[in-house]
């Protein structure tokens, strides 16, 4: 990795973890219990990491300019310093570039979709565009995996020859006592209809017969038919009655 692209990179990352801790210590009491809270804090903790291994880097890479050792070993000991340096600020990238920012646009991008908090998702999915951007130079980009083809087959066999799968041998020819098997009548075969459920009978109601009345007889009783008894009375009564 050459000195520019290290210093480069290590401005950017300066800058973006400048931003992102303003952005915690001003949200942080509002947002700390969301969900994408914590992809904030671990953008946050990558990118002072790796951050911190750059800062290494240009640190041992200054020391062994003002210092050239002649001796062998002194190299040889700044060369693998350097090798180790070099190997923890491209693993780290690499860490940062292809697991953490890829999580994080996944959560920062839920909260740009909502109304209430889309300025602070643009913002978010803002950031780590120029992240991305910043690390691609130094990370190289992974290779698609090549589709495998099927598996050669055995030289043996032929691409034409078919398989022999021998020869089917019935059981009864080894078991004679085997009885064979009867023949299965249509008529099972034929799915059985559901039959329905039978109507109660339903009993009639017991005829009630009237008590037959009596006949009444031909012979009536002759009705007594009753005479008024005149009261005596007196010469004037007997006198006007005649009359009458």
């Amino acid at each position: 990795m050459s000195s520019n692209l290290a210093e480069s990179l290590e401005q950017a990352s300066a800058s973006a973890l400048e931003v992102l801790d303003r952005f915690t210590q001003r949200h942080r009491n509002q947002h700390r219990v969301a969900k994408w809270w914590s992809q904030v804090g671990i953008v946050r903790r990558a990118l002072r990491r790796l951050l911190e291994a750059l800062v290494a880097q240009e640190t041992h890479l200054a020391s062994a300019r003002k210092n050239p050792g002649s001796r062998t070993k002194t190299s040889a000991r700044n060369a693998a310093a350097a090798d180790h340096h070099r190997e923890s600020v491209l693993a780290r990238a690499t860490w940062l570039c292809d697991h953490v920012l890829p999580q994080a646009y996944i959560s920062f991008t839920q909260v740009a979709a909502d109304k209430q908090h889309a300025a602070l998702g643009l913002f978010l999915v803002g950031l780590l565009a120029f992240l991305q951007q910043s690390l691609r130079p130094l990370v190289p980009e992974s290779q698609p995996v090549e589709p495998t083809g099927p598996a050669p087959l055995d030289p043996g066999l032929a691409a034409d020859d078919e398989v022999d799968l021998g020869v089917a041998i019935p059981r009864a020819m080894f078991d004679s006592n085997m009885p064979s098997p009867r023949p299965v009548k249509e008529e099972l075969m034929k799915p059985k209809k559901e039959s329905k459920p039978a109507k109660a009978a339903v009993t009639p109601p017991p005829i009630v017969t009237a008590p037959a009345k009596r006949k009444q007889t031909s012979e009536a009783k002759p009705k007594e038919v009753k005479t008024k008894r005149k009261k005596k009375g007196d010469e004037f009564a007997n006198l006007f009655g005649s009359l009458l």
